[in-house]
């Protein structure tokens, strides 16, 4: 790690009596990954992130996938796969793994049941969003939205985005009840603004 720091803060760390080099540390890594006895999926987490970082993204996913066969439990292992097809541009693959860990949350599945489902779905329709995946986001968000345990917060932030994606569905008179909604509820990171200002002038992306 301090290998790889810029040379301006290498040079803090020097003069703190830290040494690094990235090199040796990458062969320290594998090493253990490969002959570690305690720490070996440890390591191999860690090269799984390095390996993002240098855009093996391939690598990457091999890596993701072996280690969730190991720790079927584990949903950060699930998730990392869905980033690493984000990183890859294929959505559908990314959507896949997203959905898939809602359902394993919704069936309760050991230590996915963990997950808080109408945040975590939240977070997810807004994936999608970004993916561009605007019917599997509305589909999530209008669940969010109707879920009775969904906090205030993200109801609100729900009925703005399903605005904002009806006008991108050339909807405008759905966008119009949505951004109607939004101004009776609870005002929540500028919602009742951004509302108002979609009533003025459709919500559109470029």
């Amino acid at each position: 790690a301090v290998g790889n720091l810029p040379w301006y803060l290498k040079f803090l760390a020097f003069l703190a009596g830290i040494r690094g080099n990235e090199k040796k540390g990458l062969e320290y890594l594998n090493l253990a990954a490969e002959k570690g006895k305690y720490v070996a999926d440890q390591a191999k987490a860690l090269q799984m992130v390095l390996m993002v970082r240098e855009k093996n993204f391939k690598e990457a996913l091999d890596q993701a996938r072996n280690l969730h066969r190991k720790y079927p439990r584990s949903f950060l292992l699930h998730l990392n796969r869905a980033q690493i097809f984000e990183k890859m541009k294929k959505p559908m693959a990314a959507a896949e793994d997203y959905l898939e860990v809602l359902r394993w949350a919704e069936e309760g599945k050991p230590n996915y049941s963990q997950i808080n489902l109408p945040i975590f779905r939240f977070s997810v329709a807004k994936k999608f969003m970004q993916l561009k995946l605007l019917p599997m986001a509305l589909e999530q968000f209008q669940n969010v939205k109707e879920n009775s345990e969904t906090p205030k917060r993200e109801r609100t932030l729900s009925c703005l985005q399903i605005g904002k994606i009806f006008d991108l569905q050339g909807k405008r008179s759905e966008a119009v009840t949505q951004y109607e909604r939004v101004l009776k509820i609870e005002d929540f990171e500028g919602s009742h603004k951004k509302a108002r200002s979609f009533l003025r002038r459709r919500y559109s992306t470029r």
